[in-house]
């Protein structure tokens, strides 16, 4: 835990009129610094703060010392003056063979050009990025090789004149005047015994503090100027202060005796830090230099306001009022042990102080103690009703005379906490809820379930409402039948409450909480805790008097404006470290090659010097992996298996953002070039795979249509080798017919037209396929035949469309002679009247056309029922199809149809469209 002292000072920065103590934190070895032995603290461009010290330098962010020391390359560790530059350089000067700077948290250190020189610098010299200083009557700087040389065996380097043009000022002065001397470009300051000195070089004005604005001080030995953060600081052993831009002193704070301070400086947001030689480094935040401590590590138990007065209830000790000539809070009676709250009783304009078993009478108007009274029974609290006073004590409420105290009746009441006048009604707060005195009877008010909360306090807020403060139950306003809640005070116990207008202050557990009353609502204003000056969180009472809050605590009376605002002391973040597998990585250092199952460990620090010491929150992102912001408070962000690629890690929080890019390289085998010739090399043996597949595959196709093709051959001769017969045979038995019936002419002529058609198929049937022009002549012959047969009951047509060229047109042999042949045999032949077959040729487009056989037989059907069944030549057309169109050759469709659906006789109608595919 840091130690928090009260410093008992008055500066000049802070409350114009009222007396105070001051809140400061110390830093010691116990915190993290190397020594209480401190010379010195400055700031650097980002907002560390320095420490340097008799064993080595410290960095502070607000939470954490960062050491350095011999162990990180310091010459020594005694090192005795400091400068930052705004390169980001802080370099330390110490009595040693080596003088150097620290940046990015690594320590460089250079000798001298002259070997065996032992460097003892006293007055520095800043030129922007550039450090010259003075050691035994020589200036050096750093030269190009890394090396301090002595500035006059150079007499044509620029920086000459600048040392020649500071060596005469100081020789004007006479060395021995000087007690401190800094420079920083055009700036040369140095401090005398009765002033201070500031010379501009390129105005050629000169300031004495002594002659120009009357300064009026002896310095010690120890004073010191401050060149930081753009200003000009001038400190002693009991203060520092700060100059204008006319070199005018602007602003002075005090340094309490007690921190034994010979040094002080004040950083960007207004903190002071003071250093010493025992007790490490004082921080006195800014907000704190504007408010009043009083008695320091004591209890108040309350504050009330008397007339003009201002009394508080300091724990053991007694009563105080508030003296406003001496700036300071002086007792009014004197007690040990627990004090109870003051009785204001504004009906007799009198008070009371109750204690024990006494209760004294104190005037306000002549501030005596008017008269001591006796009392045998105790009571924390009266109220004046009814005529008489009302004590409250711990088992019952008194009714008694006001002259004397005497009680003249008791009213049962256990746990009752306060009493309170409202509206001619007395209120009763007690810790299982809000109850009213009526008829001699105390009455619980069960109106609202917020009415059975332990009561700590009841306070007015106008003449129609109270506000109860409960033990752990927020805060509301109540007129005894309604209520408004305090919103966001669940869970808080609230010990007292003040009004200031529509202003609402409750005092609680967690801070003081300030409400804005707006209409028949409570909106919440602010929290003021210990970032805003609070000793402790824990506020007993409060008092709003003028421009000024008074807060009772456990630690004492804080007093603070009303309008006090706090400066925010967060003034960025950083990467700490950045560590991939172990090895730390810098902007410089940035690239590293990937290993598997690695990973990234990355620190974050925020420069904070708020005195609220909550971890502050931040959004990252790992680009490219991740494209959405993620929130932590945590410091430490891990990151694994990260594969090759760039990537840049940002942080945000507020308005501060950095960044931080580094690379994965890959290995060889990982590389773009690698990655796109195993692609190549890949893809060439996928394809030649393929092409392996594609051939196996268009050899196993092709075996098999050899073998189709070759099956259907054979399955074609079969079906020609079954319809040849059939053919015979139907024809042998028309023939014999004929015989039968004895016409010798007309079976000859018969015989001569079947030799004919039976030479003709016989030199067909070799052949798969014909011209279509031998297939109407076979059918023209083979229905020749069958109207000799069947005489004049058959008649035919054969008609071929001019378009077809028949002689070129191929056709299946055989295709249609049995479609024909049925059309005769089973359509003709079993009506009872003369019948037709008609042949149609039909052009569609070249290689293929439509064939089209019409009956006007019986039709299909009853051939059927005749035949049970038996239609063995229509599958075996139907199957030889099939056949023909799985060669590839040809694609033929076919179907059949009844051609007279209103006649007896429905006829029947067989289409083929054949296409010849190659």
């Amino acid at each position: 835990m840091l130690k928090r002292y009260y410093i008992l000072a008055i500066l000049l920065v802070l409350l114009p009129s009222l007396g105070q103590a001051q809140y400061a934190t110390n830093y010691s070895i116990k915190e993290g610094l190397p020594s209480n032995h401190v010379y010195k603290v400055t700031q650097d461009n980002n907002g560390f703060i320095w420490v340097i010290t008799d064993n080595g330098i410290a960095k502070y962010n607000g939470t954490e010392f960062k050491v350095f020391t011999t162990k990180e390359g310091l010459p020594t560790n005694d090192v005795w003056e400091i400068a930052t530059t705004p390169d980001g350089k802080v370099w330390f000067f110490c009595k040693a063979s080596k003088v150097g700077y620290i940046e990015n948290d690594k320590v460089h250190s250079f000798e001298g050009e002259e070997k065996g020189i032992v460097f003892f610098p006293l007055k520095i010299i800043e030129i922007e990025n550039t450090i010259l200083f003075e050691s035994k009557n020589n200036w050096y700087f750093l030269n190009t090789d890394n090396k301090w040389e002595a500035i006059d065996e150079i007499k044509k380097h620029p920086l000459f004149k600048i040392k020649s043009e500071v060596e005469a000022l100081i020789k004007a002065e006479k060395p021995v005047n000087i007690i401190h001397f800094r420079a920083k470009d055009s700036l040369i300051c140095w401090l005398k015994r009765d002033t201070y000195m500031v010379f501009n070089s390129k105005t050629k004005e000169v300031v004495d503090g002594k002659e120009t604005y009357g300064f009026n001080h002896q310095f010690s030995d120890l004073a010191r100027i401050n060149l930081m953060n753009g200003s000009i600081q001038i400190t002693d052993t009991s203060f520092v202060a700060l100059l204008d831009s006319k070199y005018k002193i602007a602003k002075t704070a005090s340094i309490p005796s007690s921190f034994n301070s010979h040094h002080a400086s004040i950083d960007k947001t207004g903190n002071i830090w003071a250093v010493s030689f025992q007790n490490g480094v004082y921080k006195i935040p800014s907000v704190y230099q504007k408010i009043a401590y009083f008695f320091p590590s004591e209890k108040i138990e309350n504050i009330e306001k008397v007339g003009n007065d201002i009394v508080v209830n300091v724990f053991d000790k007694g009563y105080y009022r508030y003296n406003k000539s001496k700036l300071d809070f002086l007792p009014y009676i004197e007690e040990k042990g627990v004090l109870h709250p003051l009785s204001v009783i504004d009906n007799l304009q009198k008070t009371y102080f109750v204690h024990k078993l006494e209760v004294v009478s104190y005037s306000f108007n002549t501030h005596k103690v008017v008269k001591r009274t006796k009392i045998k029974e105790g009571i924390k609290q009266m109220v004046y009703y009814d005529g008489f006073l009302w004590g409250l004590g711990s088992y019952d409420i008194k009714k008694m005379k006001e002259s004397n105290f005497d009680v003249v009746a008791k009213f049962p009441a256990v746990g009752m906490n306060k009493l309170f006048m409202f509206n001619d009604k007395m209120l009763i707060g007690s810790t299982d809820g809000l109850k009213v005195l009526k008829d001699t009877v105390v009455t619980p008010i069960v109106n609202d379930t917020l009415f059975q909360k332990p009561i700590h306090n009841i306070v007015s807020l106008n003449r129609d409402w109270v506000i109860i403060c409960t033990e752990g139950y927020g805060a509301y306003a109540t007129n005894t039948i309604q209520t408004i809640y305090f919103p966001n005070t669940q869970y808080l116990n609230i010990k007292d409450a003040f009004v200031v207008g529509d202003s609402i202050w409750l005092a609680t557990n967690e801070g003081l909480v300030q409400f804005l009353k707006k209409g028949n609502i409570f909106q919440f204003i602010k929290n003021v805790t210990e970032e805003m000056g609070l000793a402790t969180r824990r506020v007993n009472s409060v008092l709003v008097d003028e421009d000024y809050i008074f807060m009772g605590t456990d630690d004492g009376l804080v007093v603070f404006p009303l309008n006090i605002t706090a400066p925010s002391q967060f003034m960025d973040i950083y990467f700490d470290t950045v560590q991939f597998n172990g090895e730390t990585l810098s902007l410089s250092n940035n690239e590293i090659n990937y290993t598997t199952h690695n990973s990234l460990r990355v620190k974050i620090g925020a420069i904070n010097f708020s005195e609220k010491k909550t971890p502050v929150a931040f959004q990252y992102k790992l680009e490219p992996l991740q494209n959405q912001w993620q929130e932590t408070t945590s410091s430490t962000l891990n990151f694994s298996d990260l594969p090759p690629n760039q990537y840049q890690l940002q942080l945000t929080s507020g308005d501060y953002q950095k960044s931080f890019s580094f690379i994965v390289q890959p290995l060889w085998w990982q590389t773009i070039t690698a990655k796109i010739l195993f692609s190549l090399f890949g893809i060439g043996i996928l394809l030649f795979v393929l092409q392996m597949i594609r051939k196996s595959e268009l050899k196993k196709k092709m075996a098999k249509l050899n073998a189709e093709k070759k099956l259907a051959e054979y399955e074609l001769y079969a079906l020609r080798s079954q319809m040849n017969p059939h053919f015979v045979f139907n024809s042998l038995t028309a023939i014999q017919y004929y015989i039968n019936e004895n016409d010798f002419e007309n079976s000859e002529k018969y015989l001569v037209k079947f030799s004919k058609l039976i030479r003709q198929f016989f030199e067909i049937s070799k052949e798969e396929e014909i011209t279509l022009e031998d297939e109407v002549a076979l059918l023209n012959n083979y229905l020749e035949i069958e109207k000799l047969r069947f005489k004049d009951k058959l008649n035919f047509t054969i008609e071929v469309d001019p378009k077809l060229n028949i002689t070129q047109s191929k056709i299946p042999t055989m295709l249609l002679q049995p479609v024909v042949e049925n059309a005769v045999n089973h359509g003709i032949f079993n009506k009872e009247e003369n019948g037709t077959i008609n042949l149609y040729f039909s052009y569609i487009k070249p290689k293929e056309f439509s064939v089209e056989i019409l009956d006007d037989g019986v039709g299909f059907e009853k051939t059927k029922k005749q035949r049970n069944g038996k239609i063995s030549s229509s599958v075996i057309l139907k199957d030889r199809i099939s056949i023909l169109n799985q060669s590839q050759h040809w694609d033929i469709t076919y179907s059949t149809v009844v051609a007279f659906s209103e006649a007896s006789d429905k006829g029947n109608k067989a289409t083929f469209t054949i296409k010849h595919l190659k």
